[in-house]
Protein backbone atom coordinates (compact mmCIF):
# COMPACT_ATOMS: atom_id res chain seq x y z
CA UNK A 1 0.00 0.00 0.00
CA UNK A 2 0.99 3.11 -0.88
CA UNK A 3 1.53 5.75 2.13
CA UNK A 4 -0.79 8.94 1.56
CA UNK A 5 2.73 11.45 1.61
CA UNK A 6 3.96 9.17 -0.93
CA UNK A 7 0.90 10.43 -3.40
CA UNK A 8 0.84 13.99 -2.18
CA UNK A 9 4.86 14.00 -3.34
CA UNK A 10 4.11 12.35 -6.46
CA UNK A 11 1.01 14.60 -7.07
CA UNK A 12 3.22 17.52 -6.07
CA UNK A 13 5.95 16.70 -8.88
CA UNK A 14 3.15 15.58 -11.56
CA UNK A 15 1.86 19.01 -11.29
CA UNK A 16 5.19 20.68 -11.55
CA UNK A 17 6.47 18.88 -14.04
CA UNK A 18 3.60 19.24 -16.11
CA UNK A 19 3.95 23.33 -15.02
CA UNK A 20 7.78 23.57 -15.86
CA UNK A 21 9.45 21.27 -18.09
CA UNK A 22 6.29 20.18 -20.30
CA UNK A 23 5.20 23.55 -20.77
CA UNK A 24 8.73 24.50 -21.88
CA UNK A 25 9.58 21.51 -24.09
CA UNK A 26 5.79 22.41 -25.74
CA UNK A 27 7.05 26.16 -25.88
CA UNK A 28 10.57 24.82 -27.59
CA UNK A 29 8.65 23.20 -30.30
CA UNK A 30 9.89 19.65 -28.82
CA UNK A 31 6.43 18.02 -28.95
CA UNK A 32 4.56 16.91 -31.95
CA UNK A 33 2.30 14.83 -31.56
CA UNK A 34 0.55 12.57 -28.13
CA UNK A 35 3.28 9.98 -28.18
CA UNK A 36 6.15 12.63 -27.99
CA UNK A 37 3.82 13.82 -24.85
CA UNK A 38 3.67 10.76 -23.37
CA UNK A 39 7.57 10.02 -23.88
CA UNK A 40 8.17 13.87 -22.40
CA UNK A 41 6.55 13.33 -19.60
CA UNK A 42 7.40 9.82 -18.62
CA UNK A 43 10.80 11.07 -19.33
CA UNK A 44 10.65 14.28 -16.74
CA UNK A 45 8.82 11.90 -14.05
CA UNK A 46 11.48 9.43 -14.05
CA UNK A 47 13.93 11.80 -13.26
CA UNK A 48 12.15 13.57 -10.29
CA UNK A 49 10.74 10.88 -9.24
CA UNK A 50 13.52 8.55 -9.17
CA UNK A 51 14.26 8.57 -5.41
CA UNK A 52 10.58 7.98 -4.47
CA UNK A 53 10.13 5.05 -7.10
CA UNK A 54 13.25 3.52 -6.21
CA UNK A 55 12.37 3.95 -2.03
CA UNK A 56 8.72 2.57 -2.30
CA UNK A 57 8.83 -0.11 -4.96
CA UNK A 58 7.29 2.09 -7.41
CA UNK A 59 6.93 1.70 -11.61
CA UNK A 60 5.91 4.39 -14.45
CA UNK A 61 3.84 2.01 -16.52
CA UNK A 62 2.96 3.63 -19.98
CA UNK A 63 -0.09 2.32 -22.08
CA UNK A 64 -1.32 0.41 -18.79
CA UNK A 65 -4.18 -1.93 -19.15
CA UNK A 66 -7.33 -1.84 -17.50
CA UNK A 67 -8.78 -5.29 -18.21
CA UNK A 68 -12.26 -4.73 -16.25
CA UNK A 69 -12.50 -1.21 -17.89
CA UNK A 70 -11.13 -2.28 -21.33
CA UNK A 71 -9.24 1.28 -21.18
CA UNK A 72 -5.46 1.55 -21.54
CA UNK A 73 -3.92 4.51 -19.61
CA UNK A 74 -1.10 6.71 -21.09
CA UNK A 75 0.93 6.51 -17.85
CA UNK A 76 -0.01 4.79 -14.22
CA UNK A 77 2.47 5.18 -11.46
CA UNK A 78 2.27 2.01 -9.99
CA UNK A 79 3.39 -0.25 -6.78
CA UNK A 80 4.74 -3.33 -7.97
CA UNK A 81 5.73 -6.70 -5.95
CA UNK A 82 9.10 -7.77 -8.26
CA UNK A 83 8.79 -10.76 -6.59
CA UNK A 84 5.89 -12.42 -7.60
CA UNK A 85 5.90 -15.26 -9.94
CA UNK A 86 3.83 -14.05 -12.69
CA UNK A 87 3.84 -14.44 -16.71
CA UNK A 88 1.98 -11.04 -16.59
CA UNK A 89 3.75 -7.80 -15.71
CA UNK A 90 0.64 -6.07 -14.45
CA UNK A 91 -0.31 -9.15 -12.27
CA UNK A 92 2.38 -7.71 -9.71
CA UNK A 93 0.52 -4.43 -9.44
CA UNK A 94 -0.27 -3.99 -5.37
CA UNK A 95 -1.14 0.00 -5.43
CA UNK A 96 -1.56 2.69 -8.26
CA UNK A 97 -1.14 6.09 -7.27
CA UNK A 98 -1.60 7.80 -10.21
CA UNK A 99 -3.73 7.46 -13.82
CA UNK A 100 -2.50 10.31 -16.14
CA UNK A 101 -4.67 10.27 -19.52
CA UNK A 102 -3.15 13.35 -22.01
CA UNK A 103 -3.95 14.31 -24.85
CA UNK A 104 -2.12 16.61 -27.90
CA UNK A 105 -3.54 18.73 -30.41
CA UNK A 106 -2.25 20.90 -32.36
CA UNK A 107 -5.77 22.42 -34.20
CA UNK A 108 -7.47 25.07 -32.46
CA UNK A 109 -8.90 25.69 -29.31
CA UNK A 110 -12.66 24.70 -29.75
CA UNK A 111 -11.41 21.65 -30.98
CA UNK A 112 -9.19 20.85 -28.36
CA UNK A 113 -11.92 21.29 -25.67
CA UNK A 114 -13.63 18.87 -27.60
CA UNK A 115 -10.51 16.37 -27.71
CA UNK A 116 -10.11 16.22 -23.79
CA UNK A 117 -13.41 16.21 -23.19
CA UNK A 118 -13.73 12.45 -25.06
CA UNK A 119 -11.31 11.47 -22.06
CA UNK A 120 -13.72 12.26 -19.46
CA UNK A 121 -16.22 9.46 -19.45
CA UNK A 122 -12.96 7.22 -19.35
CA UNK A 123 -12.02 9.32 -16.18
CA UNK A 124 -15.29 8.33 -14.73
CA UNK A 125 -14.91 4.96 -14.92
CA UNK A 126 -11.58 4.77 -13.07
CA UNK A 127 -12.83 6.78 -10.50
CA UNK A 128 -16.06 4.40 -9.76
CA UNK A 129 -14.13 1.40 -10.73
CA UNK A 130 -10.77 1.43 -9.42
CA UNK A 131 -10.39 -0.64 -6.12
CA UNK A 132 -7.44 1.91 -5.65
CA UNK A 133 -7.18 5.42 -4.19
CA UNK A 134 -5.72 7.31 -6.86
CA UNK A 135 -5.10 10.36 -8.25
CA UNK A 136 -6.73 11.02 -11.96
CA UNK A 137 -5.02 13.26 -14.49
Amino acid sequence: MIKKSVKIEIDKIIKDVWLEDICEDYGNGLLIKEASLQCALYHHLRLRLADILEKNNLYIYPEFYFKDLKYRADLVIVEMDMDMQTSYLSSRVTDIASVIELKYDGGTAKTTEKYIKSDLPKLRQYFQSLPYKCQLY
